[in-house]
């Protein structure tokens, strides 16, 4: 079984990597094939056709996804929507945010087929929508589209993995109408969203409030963006998931509860045994448990886990563990084989298979205190290599806040929490009494966790190519394998390549630029051999989301920067300053240029035409504003910082939003301003790049930092068309994510466009 359930996985992983997918009429020949395999006796056939059915079964679940979505015609326009809110409600500042199950969609008075899931934000909402609950929208939709940089987040992938085919929000123009309360399953989400309100009623004026909701019933929306940076730095932030172990403990509670209730009678042991009924009762636990969670990965595979091993019992039959975990892998891929996307899922599964590979092939007894301790360490060891693939970073505090944390919450806290959940329906006071204890535990908890957050050791920031992942992958299982296995030792020399990463980067006298898709904003990021400068940071977007820790930062990290070198803010507009503050939190900067340095740091200075500096034997020189320009009487973008980068092969020009009239300033300073690489100035604005601007540049290429479908509807039509005349190349970001520069030879600059360099079957077409 352990053998099939990874060729389906295999099966499953190789088809999410195809760029478009296969022929749905593969379909027909792969059925028969795998047939014939499967009834062969060679048990290594039936694992190549295990790995061809996780292929097709994937096919055929994504193919029928993909047919759904928004047509092209109807991308920003308004379309009337009937459908289920699906989720909880998520609030960020003035945004609510859900996902709505639509049933109907119409467009002037013509039906289109249902997209499916589809996510809203609905601004400044005065009423809230409630999970479970039917409701009317005119929305405006367009297809998922999400940043694409080396190191980000994949956004339009973690949509697809749920189901997700089209973005959009709320026109209020058209007042949304509530048309039914919940129904049907609709009724026990509603049951869900009533448990957490009435958590947060029993709390009005706590911050552990939303941490107890997500412990209990999977509601992560209560929690803040600064509990959630607290749980990354400490490494307990999968406490928020009910895990494996939440799952096991009530179970392990209904079990004892029906096997204590259902031996007090004869005539029900006469009927059946005590272990079967008590069997049952676990299940039943588990399953409650798992629906009021809302049936997360980590949670469909913990119960699946409950269930076999309860089957087991009631077989009367022993199962191993590691079948059991297998057959939860391959249940959990057959119900949804792109639950695979998601993160929780491999962290889930690989915790799970780390305890139960770390404890087998011992001898001997241990103190339950020792066995905890050393279960800890595998766990922290074992999940190392995944942990830094997947976030680029370790948390250093991990391995000891979590010695104290697990047990806290999942032997205090969450049977506290669960008690007053079930109270809440019996008798108030008494809820009312166990949640402020569940609440004085977790906030005595919590000043522990604020502390190690606090030390600056707390998180280190880790890059390792998939080979150096792989090679510390067997290392750990060679760590972690008993006293016995020869050559143990060997798996420190496989990790090494983890903590010592050989990252490329351009040789003496040349640049690597990265233009980063930030949407509507400009992040700029300039390698030189031994250095790094960030050129605007991208705008913000709450107080829980910018640019600067989303984008940039991630993708220093890829990228192998320990240390920033200098950070340039061209000028005040939210969309070049807004990601800036939560940059310098993580990446700290030796040097900082602004026009407006009193927005960005105390440390930092003026921009001014002049100033210059080298780097490995590439020049840089600021070649606006001048010095005597007097900010208070120009417009903000005409202040903008303008760098000039010049390597022995070519040379870049970074803009910013200067528009004609700081461009005739700078025709007019007689500087030098030919470039190879242009950053279009002001996103391609009408007003900016002026013809006399782009003749003097006479750049090989232009980029355009631009949002995809954007409100101002940059870049210009009458923009590109100049940039055509001159038979100036272009690339916008919005369509080809990140653009990666590097000068193959004297003057001739090439550019990768990552979108397309990385494209999957799930992302809309572009040129």
């Amino acid at each position: 079984m352990i053998s099939i359930a990874l060729a389906f996985l295999i099966g499953v992983l190789t088809l999410l990597q195809f760029r478009s997918l296969p022929d749905i009429h593969l379909a027909g020949l792969l059925l028969p094939i795998i047939g014939v395999l499967f009834l062969n006796r060679c048990h290594w056939l039936r694992v190549c056709a295990a790995g061809l059915a996780g292929f097709l079964w994937c096919l055929l679940v994504s193919q029928q996804l993909l047919l759904r979505g928004v047509p092209v015609e109807l991308q920003g326009r308004d379309v009337q929507v009937i459908g289920t809110v699906e989720n909880f409600p998520t609030h960020k500042g003035l945004v609510t945010s859900f996902v709505v199950d639509v049933e109907q969609m119409q467009s002037q008075a013509r039906s289109y087929p249902s997209p499916g899931l589809i996510r809203l934000s609905w601004y400044r909402s005065n009423v809230m929508p409630e999970i479970g609950e039917r409701w009317q929208f005119q929305v405006r939709l367009k297809q998922p589209h999400g940043f694409m940089n080396p190191g980000g987040f994949d956004y339009e992938a973690a949509l697809f993995s749920r189901h997700i085919r089209a973005t959009g929000y709320v026109r209020t123009q058209h007042v949304p109408r509530r048309l039914t309360a919940a129904t049907g399953i609709g009724v026990w989400q509603h049951l869900r969203y009533r448990l957490q309100q009435k958590i947060h009623q029993f709390l009005p004026d706590s911050k552990m409030a939303g941490l107890l909701a997500a412990l209990v019933m999977g509601a992560r929306n209560g929690i803040d963006a600064s509990q959630w940076e607290v749980l990354r730095r400490t490494g307990t932030a999968h406490l928020m998931a009910i895990s494996g172990l939440h799952i096991g403990l009530l179970a392990s509670l209904g079990y004892w509860l029906g096997w204590w209730w259902w031996r007090r009678s004869r005539v029900c042991l006469l009927r059946l045994p005590a272990q079967k009924f008590a069997a049952c009762t676990a299940i039943v636990f588990a399953l409650t448990y798992a629906a009021l969670a809302g049936f997360s990965i980590p949670t469909q595979r913990a119960l699946i886990m409950v269930v076999v091993a309860m089957l087991a019992i009631l077989r009367q039959r022993f199962i191993p563990p590691a079948q059991v975990l297998a057959q939860s892998l391959l249940l959990v891929l057959i119900l949804d084989p792109l639950s695979s996307l998601a993160a929780g899922f491999w962290l889930s599964f690989a915790a799970v298979a780390i305890i139960l590979y770390s404890l087998s092939g011992r001898l001997g007894r241990t103190a339950p205190w020792q066995s905890f301790l050393s279960l800890q360490w595998y766990i922290v060891l074992g999940l190392l290599p995944l942990t830094i693939g997947l976030f680029q970073q370790v948390s250093l505090v991990a391995p000891l806040v979590n010695l104290l944390a697990i047990p806290v919450v999942s032997f205090l806290i969450v049977p506290v929490t669960l008690l007053a959940c079930v109270m809440i329906f019996i008798y108030a006071p008494l809820a009312d009494s166990l949640l402020h204890l569940a609440a004085n535990l977790m906030q005595l908890l919590w000043r522990g966790l604020e502390l190690a957050s606090s030390w600056s050791f707390s998180q280190l920031p880790m890059a390792a190519s998939p080979l150096a992942i792989v090679m510390a992958v067997l290392g750990v299982v060679l760590l972690l394998s008993p006293k016995g296995i020869p050559a143990r030792f060997l798996g420190m020399i496989f990790c090494l390549p983890l903590f010592f990463p050989v990252v490329p980067g351009p040789p003496s006298g040349h640049v690597w630029l990265s233009l980063l898709d930030v949407g509507q904003g400009l992040a700029v990021v300039v390698q030189t051999q031994r250095h790094t400068l960030v050129y605007d940071t991208g705008p913000k977007f709450s107080d829980s989301f910018d640019t600067g820790a989303a984008v940039v930062a991630p993708y220093l990290r890829h990228a192998g920067v320990t240390k920033l070198d200098m950070l340039i803010v061209s000028h005040g507009d939210n969309d070049h300053i807004g990601g800036a503050r939560s940059l310098l939190q993580r990446f700290p900067a030796d040097r900082i240029l602004s026009s407006v340095p009193a927005k960005v740091s105390a440390r930092a200075t003026f921009c001014e035409q002049g100033q210059g500096w080298q780097w490995d034997g590439v020049q840089f020189t600021v070649l606006h504003p001048q010095a005597e320009y007097v900010p208070q009487r120009r417009r903000g973008n005409n202040r903008c910082c303008v760098l000039r980068i010049k390597t022995v092969n070519g040379s870049v020009l970074l803009t910013g939003d200067i528009e004609k009239e700081a461009e005739r300033q700078l025709l007019a300073s007689g500087q030098a301003l030919h470039s190879d690489v242009l950053v279009v100035p002001h996103h391609g604005s009408k007003t900016s790049s002026s013809r006399e601007f782009l003749k003097a540049v006479a750049p090989r290429l232009a980029l355009f930092p631009v949002g995809y479908r954007n409100r101002y509807h940059f870049p210009s039509q009458k923009v590109v068309q100049r940039y055509a005349q001159l038979g100036i190349p272009t690339y916008r970001t919005a369509d080809s994510g990140c653009l990666l520069v590097r000068f193959l030879q004297l003057h001739s600059p090439g550019v990768i466009r990552y979108r397309q360099q990385e494209a999957r079957f799930w992302q809309h077409p572009l040129p």
